[in-house]
């Protein structure tokens, strides 16, 4: 596995992308947190398996919600920076 280094603007999207779902639902927010770790977690241990969104970018898309991140597979390391 990759180690993963995050883009400083990750946490404050995650945490606007938590209140809105939080606003919605406690339980729609735990649902996406769990999504959320889970595919960092995926696409660390295999990162070629994310489609090119630019040619230095790929993306990974989440199952369901209506969010995706890109990243680059650097040497050693997935940079993620969060985006929708």
């Amino acid at each position: 596995m990759v180690r993963v280094v995050y883009h400083p603007a990750v946490q404050r999207d995650v945490n606007n992308i938590l209140k809105h779902y939080e606003d919605i639902s406690g339980r729609l927010a735990d649902e996406f947190w769990e999504e959320l770790t889970s595919r960092i977690a995926v696409t660390a241990e295999n990162p070629g398996r994310s489609h090119f969104s630019t040619a230095s970018l790929r993306r990974a898309t989440f199952g369901g919600f209506p969010i995706t991140f890109s990243f680059a597979n650097c040497t050693e390391n997935t940079y993620h920076r969060g985006s929708s």
